[in-house]
């Protein structure tokens, strides 16, 4: 399936974690918002689809969002994810 190229975490129409593949598709078309990373657990990474509502990347280092709201949330957070995940 060609979405599942794009997405990481696609199945049955829901998913908004792109992979790198789909990060090189999108970046160039939509404006996006990087933020370094300072705290980043597995845990915290799987509760972000709950918490997105456009689709992201993130990997240890980064997460590149595409909506506004949640990009400066996290840099307020200075890129903890764990202190976004619990606020948001």
């Amino acid at each position: 399936m060609a979405l599942s190229a794009l997405f990481l975490n696609y199945r049955h129409g829901c998913g908004l974690r792109l992979t790198l593949f789909g990060l090189a598709l999108l970046e160039p078309l939509a404006f996006h918002y990087k933020i370094a990373l300072t705290a980043v657990r597995a845990t915290d990474i799987a509760q972000l689809e709950s918490r997105l509502t456009m689709p992201y990347f993130v990997n240890d280092k980064r997460i590149v969002l595409f909506e506004e709201e949640a990009a400066v949330l996290l840099r307020l957070t200075k890129g903890d994810l764990r202190t976004f995940i619990r606020n948001t």
